[in-house]
Formats: C-alpha cells, structure tokens, sequence
C-alpha cells in the first residue's frame, strides 16, 4: 500500500512540475526555443521610396519540437511602428534550413517591399506569436511564444522641392509612361476610350490618374476605376515590378479635327535623386456629327416675366358653367369595412383549426384502439342486419345463417377483447357461460343448433328465418349490454 502511495505522489509532483513549467512560459520571450530578426537592406530611403524588408524567424530549438506551417504561412510578423506600409497583399513566405553559428535550424522568411510614408528618424519594431508543439517532456504540451525584434533604424529623407514640378503626382521610382486610344474617328457625344498606363519599379497604390497641362479642353470626361497589377522580379531585393491602368472615357462636345492633348506625369528618381516628367504625343481626332441643343434651364432670380396683356370686354366675361355634372363615378368601399375581406381573412384561421381539430382526433384514435374496434364492430353489425333483411326465402338460409355467425363473431370478438376469426361453436358457450344470463345463453345454443341444422342439409322456411333474425338481435343486443373492455388511460 505504501508503495502505491509513494507511485501516486511521484506522479502528481511530476504533474505539478509540468503544470508550473508551462504557466511560466506564457509571454516569456524564449531565445533558446525560436527568436524574431528584421533585415532591412537600406536604412537610407526618402518617403515614398521601395525598400525591402525580410523578416525571420529563428527556430534553433526544433528539437523535439514541431511548428505548424500553415499557422506560420497565414500569420506574419506585424509592424508595431507607424511610418511604413506595405506593397503587398501578402508577404512571401520562404521556409529555409541555414547554418547559423555553427549549428543547422530552420529560419522562416517573410519577405515584403516597404515604403515610408513620413520623413525623420524611425526606430522600427515587430513582433508575432508562436505556438509550439513540445515533444521534449513526458506529457506533450503546447508552448506560446511571444516574439519581438530588435530596434530597426530606418532614415526617411524628405523630398526635395528643388526643382518639384507643379503636377508632382508624388511617385518614387522609376516609370515609363504609355497613351492609347481605341480609335481615331468618332461622332460628337460619342465615346473614345483612352488608356494611359503606368509602370515601372515603385509603388503605385495611391498615385493619380496623370492628366494634360491644361486639362481636357473641349471634351466631357468621365474616369473609370483604374486597376493595379503587382509583381516581383527579384525575390532577394524585393524589387516590385507594379502596372497600373487608367481607363479614361473622352467624349467630345464639338465637330471638326480635334487634338487629344498629351498626358504629363511627373516622378521622383531616387537613383539620380531628380525628377523626371515625361509626355505622350498627342492624338489627331477626327469629330463627324451635328452639335445637339441643349436648352438652358431657367435659373431660379433670373427669371424674366411677361406683364399680362390687357384685357378686354369680351374676355372679362366669365366663362359659362356646366349645367350638368355628369354621372359620379361610385366611391370604393375600404376594404376593412366590407365584410368578405374580414370572412378572407378568416379562412387560414379555420383551416388551421380544422387540421388542429382532425390530428388531435387522429392521436386520441391511435391511442384507444378498442374504441376503434368497438366502432368498427357496430357499424359492421349495422351494415349486417340490413343484408339480413333481404334474405328472406328458402333457399336464402346457408348465406343468412353465414352472416349471422360473422356478426356473432365480430360482436363476441369485440367484447371478449380476442380476435374474431379464432371463435368457433365450441369456444364461444365456455366463454360465455359465467358472463350471460341463462335464457340468453339457451337462446345462443339453439340458434346454433338451428345453424347447424341448415349446414347438415335440414333445411329452414321463410318464417324460421324471421325468427332467426329476430332472435339474432336480441343476441346482439344482449352482448352490446355485457362491459366492455377499457383502453388504458
């Protein structure tokens, strides 16, 4: 006994032990298990400018531990620092095995383009979390990690306004600019769909539709949502390749040869550190068509009002009356106040009560099954007596004397509780010898003495078989007042 008492305490101290270990991890940063590393090429970017960021994370203690990639894939680290964003949707993932120090663990990449949104001075920081599947201890347990950088310098220089064109669109990079339209002859309002293009390494999520000097002189323009394309050329430097289309709908207000003006896009080269603006050449478009008239709406105060001409004698008269009306034509009854709307809307209600009223009856027969059948019985005994009536001749008795043994049957049957079919001449007086009067039961045995006499071929008159009936009813009738069996409640 006291070695089964000491096996027990072992376990529970081991227990607690592993209990204490786990709770003491939570939110521990653990180096020895798995640790979070920023790499950032260039430190030294102005604000707008791509730069490329790879987070790792570490995991030198695998051993015996396990990572679920998925959670990895789905989860990178974030940014706790304000200043930067991000190009891509989603980073790109890179599971690695490196040496580091002498030993071999796997490092998890998350590689991603960064662009600083302010200038100044930035101390970057990043964090994520970790859970772990531990092998390494007698009961398997799951560690959380919570896993912080170190401070990443970054220096955001401001863009120069040295030499900043006026139609600055605020892009870093380097870009080219191409300018197409769908076609060089239209009619006047018509549309002509022109696409201006813009692509290049740099970012361009939140520059502009590039636009003329001067504007879209002579045409009406509408702007359709334009749609950005990313990719990545050079997965080490995250050098992000984006194209970005500008659906432009001119259309114009005028007939003639026309010129669609040149598009100017201007942005800033960090490799030269200049602007740079380039300008499509302009379209020849031919205009075919009338001008269609627009009739200016009256503007409320500008209104010019014509003084009323005077009046003669003629038209002071006033105009001559109806004599006659006319026929009204009859006002509608609401229909809250017709009585067919109120008798409508009581038509479902009945309906719902009439299959309400009929399922209750239906449970209460399923639950009473000897009320059915004494139900049953009746109606057959009803039916049965009225066929007997018209079997009035000689030659009627085997079919009458049959009928009325089936309804003796049925009727004994029901009151015995027992099935109809089992009863014969022989069963039936033992049955109900202690349950009948005497006269009934001599009555019984000699109308089945009568019964037996037509079956053996002694044969029966007309009035014999009045009497029979008669005699038959009285049966019946004595049998309906003997007690009959309940249904369980």
């Amino acid at each position: 006994m006291r070695a089964g008492l000491q096996r027990w305490l072992c376990v529970a101290s081991l227990a607690c032990c592993l209990w204490a270990r786990a709770q003491s991890d939570d939110g521990v940063v653990r180096n020895d298990l798995a640790f979070l590393r920023v790499v950032i090429l260039s430190t030294n970017v102005y604000r707008g400018e791509m730069f490329a960021v790879d987070m790792q994370i570490h995991f030198p203690g695998h051993y015996g531990r396990r990572i679920d990639i998925n959670e990895l894939r789905n989860h990178p680290p974030r940014a706790r620092t304000e200043g930067i964003r991000f190009l891509l949707n989603r980073s790109i993932f890179q599971p690695t095995h490196q040496q580091v120090a002498g030993q071999v663990y796997p490092i998890f990449h998350y590689r991603d383009a960064g662009v600083a949104t302010r200038a100044g001075k930035l101390e970057l920081l990043f964090n994520t979390e970790l859970v772990l599947d531990d092998f390494t201890e007698v009961i398997p347990r799951q560690i959380k990690l919570r896993l912080a950088s170190p401070v990443v310098p970054l220096t955001v220089k401001p863009l120069p306004t040295q030499g900043q064109p006026a139609d600055f669109s605020g892009a870093v990079g380097d870009f080219q600019l191409i300018v197409q339209t769908d076609r060089t002859r239209v009619e006047v309002n018509n549309p002509v769909e022109l696409t201006a293009i813009l692509r290049g390494a740099g970012p361009l999520d939140i520059v502009p539709a590039p636009a003329p000097a001067n504007g879209w002189e002579g045409f009406r323009v509408d702007a359709l949502s334009p749609r950005l394309d990313t990719s990545v050329l050079d997965l080490a430097n995250m050098m992000v390749f984006s194209t970005k289309t500008f659906p432009i709908r001119l259309l114009p207000r005028r007939p003639g040869r026309q010129i669609i003006p040149p598009v100017r896009f201007s942005w800033f080269d960090p490799k030269q550190q200049a602007y740079r603006t380039v300008t499509s050449h302009p379209t020849p478009l031919e205009v075919f068509g009338d001008v269609p008239t627009e009739t200016p709406a009256p503007v409320e105060g500008n209104v010019e009002i014509t003084p009323p001409a005077a009046k003669t004698g003629a038209d002071e008269a006033p105009p001559a009356l109806r004599p006659q009306l006319g026929a009204l034509a009859p006002s509608l009854t609401p229909l809250l106040r017709q009585p067919w709307f109120f008798a409508a809307q009581a038509v479902p209600l009945l309906a719902m009560l009439t299959a309400l009223a009929w399922r209750k009856r239906q449970d209460y027969l399923a639950a009473h099954p000897r009320l059915v059948r004494r139900r049953r019985v009746a109606r057959t005994v009803r039916r049965g007596l009225r066929q007997l009536r018209g079997l009035q001749q000689p030659e009627d008795a085997p079919a009458f004397y049959d009928l009325a043994f089936r309804l003796l049957q049925e009727q004994i049957g029901e009151r015995l509780d027992c099935p109809a079919d089992g009863l014969t001449e022989a069963i039936v007086p033992a049955a109900l010898t202690q349950r009948l009067p005497a006269a009934t039961a001599e009555s019984l045995q000699s109308f089945f003495a009568a019964w037996n006499q037509v079956r053996f071929g002694a044969g029966s008159t007309a009035q014999s078989l009045a009497q029979a009936r008669a005699q038959l009813e009285q049966l019946l009738l004595a049998l309906q007042e003997l007690e009959a069996p309940r249904d369980a409640a």
